[in-house]
């Protein structure tokens, strides 16, 4: 599978040599806020080797829906032009699918609470971006994009919990006439294939652009029992075109 459904996109060839790339040696505090909702919720360098940030929703007194995540400190990317975001992520549950979490997305006025709401329920029912999740009570990863209220859901089928760090990627390019855009989701290289589909469709979404706004970048989750989730990430990068 190739690593885009149109090799010339301008998206196409973008790396983590973009407009930002951190391979988590540390926590970048000009680029990247931690937003979490408890007290004890922190982000911090874990021994592994090439560096990796532990992302912890919190173990002093924690409660369900507890959230933390990594988030650019400014919205630094529009759907109006070419970009992709990177991650490399991975988590493991301390309850039998009971995390909630977001290996990449972008959303405008991203917060806990609104990334992803309480109980299972998934991403926010209006708001401008896309990602890479999984929710309370469920096991595989879905993708989502997003343009106000009007949003595309799809179960990828893969199953989200793994020991080995996976890579994440979303790819958006508009169109010429500049009303639409398009979402490609891509997971270990691949993109992304809807679970429902017998003819190995591929999950693309074509969203309008009309009132698109600015969006934060992130990753990370929340809990979905009264227990710390702690989530993992190697790698993280987003780029545009110019």
């Amino acid at each position: 599978m190739p690593l885009t459904l149109n090799p010339t996109s301008p998206v196409y060839g973008l790396d983590f040599h973009a407009a930002y790339a951190d391979h988590c040696f540390g926590l970048d505090a000009n680029v990247f806020e931690k937003l979490s909702d408890n007290g004890s919720a922190a982000i911090g360098v874990t021994d592994a080797s090439g560096g990796v940030l532990s992302i912890a929703t919190g173990a002093s007194t924690p409660a369900d829906n507890d959230g933390c995540y990594l988030a650019t400190k400014g919205e630094v990317v529009k759907m109006d032009r070419a970009f992709v975001l990177k991650s490399k992520f991975k988590y493991s549950e301390a309850g039998a699918n009971v995390a909630n979490a977001v290996a990449i997305g972008c959303m405008n006025n991203a917060a806990v609470g609104t990334i992803l709401l309480a109980n299972g329920a998934g991403p926010s029912a209006s708001f401008y971006g896309a990602m890479i999740y999984k929710v309370d009570g469920e096991t595989t990863w879905k993708c989502i994009s997003s343009a106000g209220a009007t949003q595309q859901i799809d179960d990828t089928g893969i199953t989200a919990a793994a020991t080995d760090l996976a890579d994440f990627e979303i790819q958006f390019e508009v169109s010429p006439d500049g009303a639409y855009g398009r979402f490609v989701f891509l997971i270990d290289g691949h993109v992304c294939i809807k679970a429902t589909s017998n003819l190995n469709e591929p999950i693309t979404h074509e969203v309008p652009l009309s009132g698109a706004t600015e969006m934060n970048v992130f990753c990370g989750g929340q809990t979905g029992s009264a227990a710390q989730e702690v989530f993992y990430l190697d790698a993280i990068a987003f780029g545009m075109t110019t």
